[in-house]
């Protein structure tokens, strides 16, 4: 599942194109791969058949990460060191812009995809774009990396608990994540009920189910891959408890899910089955699913269009509206 490049780091996609993997092309089988890796562009992984990095087969070793270098600067405002000693890279971002000086408005978690394998501090740079919105509308940010596969959630929830002891619980927590860190965000929820809302961006929601239906772009092989890595992450039994539509009953954040309608890997079934499950036990639950229109600017695994991300923006601010007002 991809990792996402948005509008200001166009110019990093290009740079780390991986030869004869085309934007939107379906993964196949995962194969073994060489570490560390290469971080790969929108749509680029996982994308077995091309030289780009997947996963190896579950037979003796299991899922395997693939540790990501740095790649190039956090910027003005971030701090790697906030949150004291962490095993995993983390980048605190104070508010930013008009915002700059004054108290933070709420907590936010950029969580980054990469099918739950692919992990370091490289992946970091994919959410620093979303981070630095939500800087500039006054939010503290935490941009996290986690341990690979199994131990992925474990990581995020300790951020989480960390975050809270250094920063207390007056402040509102959110989450955004992309792809397997949508995935992470929504269970980060399941698990902490002080989580307050969700930003899902290209999101798998039931584990159990991704190979049944193509993904949203048509591809049967797209979506069995998916299925695959996340059996190779956590484990056939355990794909149950690590679906966020199996934990509905635990989710009391306000989510917001967002797909790209060419999506080359995630169905179309995934987020409305969420939102049914969450309005099953909660009817008045705040659960709203976007399809974004395809276009040129590259995406959570398709390109969407420029009118569809401000959309998306808007409905991310009616997201968190009020829970500023408390």
């Amino acid at each position: 599942m991809s990792l996402r490049l948005l509008a200001p780091a166009l110019a990093l996609a290009g740079a780390l194109a991986v030869p004869g993997v085309a934007a939107g092309q379906a993964p196949a089988v995962p194969v073994p791969l060489p570490l560390p890796v290469t971080l790969l562009p929108p749509g680029g992984e996982p994308s077995p058949g091309s030289p780009a990095p997947a996963p190896p087969p579950p037979a003796k070793r299991g899922c395997r990460a693939a540790w990501v270098m740095p790649i190039g600067s956090p910027g003005r405002g971030v701090s790697t060191t906030a949150l004291g000693s962490a095993r995993w890279a983390y980048e605190v971002g104070f508010p930013a812009g008009r915002r700059r000086g004054r108290p933070p408005r709420g907590l936010m978690f950029l969580i980054h995809g990469g099918g739950w394998y692919i992990v370091g501090p490289g992946p970091l740079s994919t959410e620093r774009a979303d981070a630095d919105r939500w800087r500039r509308r006054g939010w503290l940010t935490i941009n996290i990396d986690y341990p690979a596969c199994g131990r992925s959630l474990a990581g995020v929830l300790w951020f989480h608990d960390r975050v809270r002891a250094r920063y207390g619980r007056r402040l509102p927590l959110c989450a955004s994540g992309a792809s397997a860190g949508a995935h992470l965000a929504l269970m980060m929820a399941a698990r902490r009920p002080d989580v307050a809302c969700v930003v899902g961006l290209g999101t798998p929601t039931d584990l159990r189910t991704l190979a049944r239906d193509a993904a949203a772009g048509g591809s049967r092989e797209g979506s069995r891959a998916v299925f695959d890595l996340g059996r190779y992450a956590f484990g056939t039994r355990r794909l149950t408890a690590m679906s966020p539509v199996a934990q509905a009953a635990k989710l009391r954040a306000r989510v917001l899910l967002a797909l790209a309608r060419r999506d080359s890997v995630i169905p179309l079934s995934q987020a409305p089955a969420l939102r049914r499950a969450i309005l099953r036990r909660r009817p008045r639950a705040y659960v709203q699913s976007m399809i974004l229109a395809p276009g040129r600017i590259p995406w959570i695994h398709a390109p969407v269009t420029a009118a569809a991300l401000r959309r998306l923006y808007a409905a991310e601010l009616r997201l968190v509206a009020p829970l500023l007002r408390r």
